[in-house]
């Protein structure tokens, strides 16, 4: 086999992208949170940064002495300054304490209770591994069997686990059924034995029914009897654990406001607390040779005079990024703002990037974790892109909006017999959307609606 060598030349383009890009870049995408701990890490870091209370005239024209490169026009576009300013006072602000409060969860209330048990190391792990599989209202909803499966414990000690958690506060928690949670409060008031137990673990189905005569006759007792004990038993919670629901109202300060003056929407970013940049004057007066100072690296200022000029630009830059972003999602979804969500319209990432000429990345990065507050509430920028689903008069509706026609439907269905998905996509037909089953389905559950019969099922208890 012959082997040569051989001097090739090869032409190919590549995309490189330098530190202080990547760091514009990642500017774009953090959280306003986020964004101010950058902020204050580089304060620390850079000497040639300052915070500045009140804008300097003379750093600004340092900053822009400073022409964009080439790489960064690929993200540093050239837009008019938007007005950028509070549209609200500090006093319609959640308060602080409210926003950074950390509430006591479900978890940790229930693990407080077993510290002061006497429980072996054992059983201790197995508890503690139950716990975690709690869901939110304080359900155990994994099947025993498979809790076995898992750990590799027989039945009996994992019963003897679930029992001990439904010894704990609240009452009801740790129970796998509806009835059981309902079961387990009686048993604290101890009742478990009595009338009010067997309407529960015997005649559930006659009470859903509401056939209290019969109960009354396999009971042996009067109707009023029945009664009375109907009325303890709707004084019982089939969610005794909504207390430490992690479902609780969260405060979110938002990115943007957006409100309404005389006729017309107004945009207004939210700068509240986040800290103001600029160059040092000290060191800039020792660079330009102002001042003289001995033993001062001048090479190492200038390196970070050009770093902190960068950061200053690029931080300016994501505030016009997201209010020029902002506004085309108002001019995009105006019916919305006037009219609620049912009147979100279909939009894509492109949409808005080739409305504003910005690259269809940039503006996927400036809407991440970021906040809008509406006259219709506080919703992520995320939200307001929406796939599309076509009408009968030949519009295009957004998932979201279709998601909230769910939503009434299942509101104002009958309870007692409550609308099933394929009747759901029947209803929204006759509305001109056409939309498939397992869509609906998928939405369903997006919204947290449990199925027809679940639906049912739990609402012919609640009204016990």
């Amino acid at each position: 086999m012959d082997f040569k060598l051989n001097i090739s030349q090869k032409l190919s383009q590549s995309l490189r992208i330098s530190p202080q890009l990547k760091h514009a870049i990642y500017l774009l995408q953090l959280s306003r949170q986020d964004l101010t701990r950058e902020v204050e890490k580089q304060l620390l870091e850079n000497p040639l940064l300052e915070e500045d209370r009140e804008t300097s005239k003379n750093n600004e024209e340092i900053v822009d002495t400073n022409a964009n490169t080439d790489e960064e026009s690929f993200l540093l576009n050239d837009y008019d300054q938007p007005s950028i300013s509070k549209s609200s006072s500090s006093n319609d602000m959640p308060s602080y304490e409210a926003i950074v409060s950390n509430p006591k969860t479900l978890k940790d209330y229930v693990l407080e209770q077993i510290r002061l048990t006497d429980l072996t190391e054992i059983n201790k792990s197995l508890v503690e591994y139950l716990i975690g599989d709690l869901d939110s209202s304080g359900y155990l909803r994994l099947p025993a069997s498979e809790i076995c499966k898992k750990l590799n414990i027989n039945e009996k000690e994992c019963i003897e686990g679930i029992e001990f958690i439904q010894t704990l506060e609240p009452a009801g928690i740790g129970a796998r059924t509806l009835e059981e949670c309902l079961l387990l409060q009686l048993e604290r008031l101890g009742l478990r034995q009595s009338i009010e137990g067997r309407l529960i673990s015997q005649h559930s189905k006659l009470l859903e029914s509401r056939d209290f005569q019969k109960i009354a006759k396999l009971e042996n007792i009067e109707i009023g009897k029945v009664i009375e004990a109907l009325k303890v038993i709707q004084k019982l919670t089939p969610n005794p654990c909504s207390e430490y629901s992690n479902n609780e109202t969260q405060y979110i300060v938002p990115d943007v406001y957006v409100y309404k003056h005389e006729d017309e929407f107004v945009i207004s970013l939210n700068e509240e607390g986040l800290p103001k940049l600029r160059l040092s004057s000290y060191y800039v007066d020792i660079l330009e040779g102002q001042k003289s100072k001995n033993g001062v690296d001048k090479k190492y200022l200038s390196e970070r005079l050009k770093s902190a000029s960068w950061i200053i630009k690029s931080i300016y830059q994501r505030q016009k990024t997201l209010f020029k972003v902002s506004e085309s999602i108002l001019k995009f979804q105006k019916d919305f703002f006037e009219l609620g969500v049912k009147h979100l319209k279909p939009l894509s990432l492109k949409d808005v990037a080739t409305d504003i000429q910005m690259h269809e990345s940039t503006v996927s990065r400036i809407t991440s974790n970021k906040f809008m507050d509406t006259p219709r509430g506080i919703f992520e920028l995320k939200f307001f892109f929406t796939n599309s689903f076509s009408s009968g008069n030949g519009d295009e509706v957004s998932s979201n909006s279709v998601k909230e026609k769910i939503k009434d439907i299942v509101i104002s269905e009958d309870k007692l017999n409550p609308i099933s998905d394929q009747a759901i996509v029947d209803t929204l037909k006759a509305e001109g959307i056409t939309i498939a089953r397992r869509t609906v389905s998928k939405y369903r559950k997006e919204l947290g609606i449990s199925t027809a019969a679940k639906r049912k099922k739990n609402f012919s208890l609640s009204k016990l």
